[in-house]
């Protein structure tokens, strides 16, 4: 039995295949004989319609820019009795734009006439997908904004034609975004995007016909600026675009702020690469920004030179981290009110091989930019922590100073910040609270949340927290409230210019705000004395600068520790011990200055000196002593009336000699200088104040040098004085009365009874009356003081008193029970006493 199949007519396999199976007879005209099926769903037009018979031709459906070439192609492959193939475009009956391949072949027919018959197959789709990765090739995606690589396509092009051209000139624009980084991460990377977007739209309408605009990547655009006579011309371009660039963006229904910064590379002979015009532009914008942003800078060699030196200090850098080259010095940071050290400052030098020494303005941002600060950071750390720590443990009296450590950015930033400094603090078993970071202020707000979190662990560890540079960045009372800070570092720029009233309230407003805050301050940059008193009298607590100590390297560091440990421990110096006498309404009084290191005068009742003068300002001047020196010094704190030293008006603090005289207000003051008295240890207390009135010069004096070694102001009245005036005068001027009386028994009589009327009413006024040993008391005379702050005493010994140390010790202690003062330095003591004994034999010989 035999099988056979159906065969298909010819005509249905060719209808079937994809595209338009052709023959056609008239090749110039392209006059179609044969036109398969497809020919409906290519072009949308019947094969009927496009036949030799129908209205239309196939040639006119092909692009008018493609017609000739497809006849060319046709008529040579006839010509030659070749294949051939070719793409063009036609336009559909409903107007699209495709794209064909047609493949043919020559044939003739049974006359002798040739022919074309073949393939007509769409390739739109492919023509599109490959002029998306063209586009994509060329053009930012983001943007629509032509790329890297068209643009150095298009530079190339005018680099070769201004070789041609000498005559002919252009210019390389490269701009770059201020602070998009924290646009983009505060807002989100979506609203950074449309930022940029809305950046490349405004730059496109600035365009002048024949000028290029791309987008190199990032916040980073370029713009080819096309035949310009002068360089004055550039820069008016560029005066427009900063001006039009600093209108804020409409971003989402936000207002977004956005400044730019320009370098510019202008078109010369020495330029023979595109490459080269582009760093060139890239360098003169680091140095825009470098000038503060929102502005342009125009390329010179001498830019050039200063990259190349850059890129060679970055390798020197490398290996100088890489073989530990680098050393620290440490710049003491001391106590204003004492001129104590209280800690260091690690600052990072090198001494470069061939350069010389480079300081660290110089290599730091370079560190920063390339990623270095993070290993040099971790080798500044540990060396310093360590250094520390070993001078701790070899001088006592440096058991409770602290390091400084500045910390960048990018090493806050860095994941193992914390897990290092842990390992650090482990390593060399320094405590963490004598560990202090520094901090910017641009730091803290350009991450403020990470940095929130990253700070919180720090001061977890206990280490404390230092703003550095305060006041030359974004001083804001929130992120002070916000972030976890212990000081304060206020930029040496407000200390230089002390002496201008517009620094001076400055840094008084930072104090201020530092004391609310409960903040302390570091002034940073105290160069001279007058800084120095300027800042005690604003009573700013620490200090760091040339004045007080340069930076040191670790050997200098450790001689002057030696010299502080035995200034310490060295209690046979000797400090003056000097007075200042007052013309009071009710006599000249005596104040000892001595227990303090300052002394505030002003009519307000809780200055230190209160001198009720209605010229007077509340708080009007101050005394300072430094204690270094011993010197003391006078002044003004910004009075309304201005302060006087020997007639003159004093605007700068003023050093005090014996016999100075002091006019504050109406009043006198005059400022002496007592002979040297044993050191004593100064007492940071709150200064008790003594009335002492005595009809002995020697008991007078023994009892005030007692008082004032420890540290207690003594208001010395003789005996040719009424008590009871006295004290109402006191009141009747707004004074505080004395802590404490000591009165000589004979100085109330024979008005005993008028002291006993006064005092009943302020019964809480502590009392000691003193007695000659052949002069007792009446019996029974306590009985009648309505108080029981009242002791009895009798008189020291006017020669011999080292025979009688005991019952000096005792009464002495009993003034200072009475004054809630319990402190006593028997060691002191014994000086003091010794030293009276001299003083006294001297007057008993003369």
């Amino acid at each position: 039995m035999t099988t056979t199949c159906d065969s298909r007519p010819l005509s249905d396999l060719i209808n079937a295949l994809p595209g338009i199976v052709f023959y056609c007879l008239d090749p110039h005209g392209r006059t179609m004989r044969y036109l398969s099926e497809g020919c409906l769903q290519l072009t949308g037009y019947k094969h009927e319609e496009l036949t030799k018979s129908g209205p239309l031709s196939y040639a006119s459906l092909i692009h008018s820019e493609d017609r000739c070439r497809v006849q060319q192609v046709t008529k040579a492959a006839i010509e030659d009795r070749q294949p051939y193939s070719l793409e063009y475009r036609i336009c559909t009956k409903t107007g699209q734009e495709r794209w064909l391949w047609e493949q043919g072949q020559v044939i003739g027919d049974s006359s002798g006439h040739l022919g074309l018959t073949g393939l007509i197959t769409d390739i739109t789709a492919i023509k599109e997908k490959q002029a998306r990765l063209q586009r994509d090739a060329l053009y930012d995606p983001l943007t629509a904004l032509p790329n890297r690589s068209l643009f150095m396509d298009r530079l190339k092009h005018l680099v070769q034609h201004s070789q041609r051209e000498h005559k002919y000139q252009f210019a390389v624009l490269f701009l770059d975004l201020d602070r998009f980084k924290v646009i983009n991460d505060s807002l989100g990377h979506g609203m950074g995007d449309q930022l940029l977007i809305a950046v490349a739209q405004k730059l496109q309408k600035l365009l002048r016909p024949g000028d290029t605009v791309a987008r190199l990547g990032g916040d980073e655009f370029t713009m080819l600026v096309n035949d310009v006579a002068t360089r004055a011309e550039v820069v008016l371009i560029c005066d427009r675009i900063l001006k039009e660039m600093a209108i804020p963006y409409l971003v989402e229904g936000r207002s977004v702020f956005s400044t730019t910064s320009i370098g510019i590379a202008l078109s010369s002979e020495r330029y023979s690469q595109p490459e080269e015009l582009l760093r060139d532009a890239d360098i003169a914008l680091y140095y825009a920004k470098a000038s503060g942003k929102a502005c342009y800078a125009l390329f010179d060699t001498a830019m050039h030179l200063k990259a190349v030196a850059r890129l060679d200090l970055e390798t020197d850098l490398r290996q100088a981290i890489a073989n530990q080259e680098l050393q620290l010095n440490y710049q003491p940071i001391s106590s204003l009110e004492t001129g104590n050290i209280e800690g260091f400052e690690a600052l990072v030098s090198w001494q470069h091989p061939q350069q010389g020494h480079v300081g660290p303005d110089a290599f730091l941002p370079v560190a920063e930019e390339t990623g270095l600060i993070v290993p040099l950071g971790h080798w500044v750390l540990k060396e310093a922590c360590m250094k520390l720590r070993q001078w701790q443990q070899t001088f006592p009296h440096a058991h409770s100073y602290f390091i400084t450590v500045n910390l960048s950015s990018r090493e806050l930033c860095h994941p193992d910040l914390v897990r290092h400094i842990q390992a650090v603090l482990s390593e060399t078993q320094l405590t963490a609270h004598c560990l202090k970071l520094e901090i910017t202020e641009s730091t803290i707000l350009d991450k403020s949340e990470f940095v929130l979190t990253r700070l919180a662990e720090l001061q977890q560890l206990g280490i404390q927290l230092c703003i550095d540079d305060f006041g030359t960045g974004y001083s804001s009372l929130s992120y002070l409230q916000s972030f976890p800070i212990n000081f304060l570092k206020v930029d040496r720029s407000f200390i230089h210019q002390l002496e201008t009233k517009e620094n001076l309230e400055i840094v008084r407003t930072i104090l201020h705000l530092a004391e609310t805050l409960d903040l302390e301050v570091v002034a940073e940059g105290v160069e001279t004395i007058n800084q120095l008193l300027q800042l005690r009298a604003l009573n700013c607590q620490h200090g760091q600068g040339y004045f007080l100590a340069r930076p040191l390297a670790d050997a200098q560091i450790e001689l002057l520790l030696e010299k502080e440990e035995r200034w310490y421990e060295n209690s046979g110096c000797t400090v003056s011990l000097p007075q200042l006498m007052i013309d009071r309404p009710s006599g000249q009084s005596q104040i000892l200055l001595a227990g303090r290191t300052t002394w505030t005068i002003g009519r307000a009742s809780n200055n230190d000196i209160v001198l009720p003068d209605r010229m007077v300002s509340r708080n009007h001047a101050m005394l300072l002593q430094l204690l270094r020196t011993g010197n003391f010094y006078f002044v003004d704190l910004w009075s309304r009336n201005g302060s006087f030293l020997n007639g003159q008006r004093i605007s700068t603090p003023q050093l005090l000699k014996d016999s100075d005289r002091i006019q504050v207000g109406k009043t006198e003051l005059e400022f002496r200088l007592a002979p040297s008295v044993p050191n004593y240890k100064l007492q940071h207390l709150a200064a008790k104040s003594v009335l002492l009135i005595q009809t002995s010069h020697t008991q007078g004096d023994i009892w005030q040098h007692l008082l004032t070694a420890q540290g207690i102001e003594v208001l010395w009245q003789m005996a040719d004085i009424q008590v009871v005036p006295t004290l109402e005068q006191l009141k009747v001027c707004e004074e505080h009365l004395p802590d404490l009386l000591i009165l000589d028994l004979t100085t109330l009589e024979p008005n005993a009874d008028v002291f006993l009327d006064w005092y009943r009413p302020h019964a809480d006024l502590p009392l000691i009356l003193t007695h000659a040993p052949e002069n007792k008391p009446e019996a029974g005379i306590k009985d009648l003081m309505p108080s029981h702050l009242v002791e009895i005493v009798s008189h020291f010994p006017d020669h011999d008193l080292l025979p009688h140390q005991a019952d000096i010790t005792a009464k002495l202690k009993g003034a200072l029970k009475l004054l809630d003062y319990t402190f006593i330095d028997d060691l002191v003591l014994d000086k003091q006493l010794r030293h009276l004994q001299t003083v006294l034999h001297n007057r008993t010989l003369h």
